[in-house]
């Protein structure tokens, strides 16, 4: 609705190539345990990129320390 939708497309694919990459890396070594390490960093990952963007292009904190107060202003 911002006009921002290939900054969430390229967010996703950055994301996904991570939990690839990750699963490639971690499934041999840790079974599903390795997945799910992979899977979180890659949800970290891409949460954290569209929380910088938003906040870059925006000017919106998108986190909870935004909403109670605790940014830096």
């Amino acid at each position: 609705m911002t006009g921002h939708e290939r900054d969430t497309a390229t967010g996703v694919g950055i994301a996904a190539a991570v939990n690839v990459t990750l699963n490639v890396l971690l499934i041999p070594l840790w079974g599903i345990e390795g997945a799910a390490i992979a899977t979180a960093i890659s949800l970290v990952t891409w949460n954290i990129l569209l929380a910088v963007w938003v906040y870059r292009r925006l000017g919106i904190y998108t986190t909870a320390a935004g909403s109670l107060g605790l940014r830096n202003t």
